[in-house]
């Protein structure tokens, strides 16, 4: 995984910005306390949307 600075942050979400902008959250898991796992779905397409909060690891990404 890569480490995300600010500006990797902002290539990611431009990337994405077509999905992002209009998707409703339809899940949140929490498998543990520094995970999150956002089920979105936009256009009947959906995603997950995989976000660490660990001050070690931290990343984001869609998951498959």
């Amino acid at each position: 995984m890569i480490n995300i600075d600010f500006l990797t942050l902002k290539a990611f979400f431009q990337e994405n910005i077509d999905y992002i902008i209009n998707a409703r959250v339809q899940k949140i898991h929490q498998p543990t306390r520094k995970d999150f796992i956002l089920s979105l779905r936009n256009n009947s397409e959906s995603r997950k949307l995989y976000i660490n909060i660990n001050p070690n690891i931290y990343h984001i990404s869609f998951m498959n």
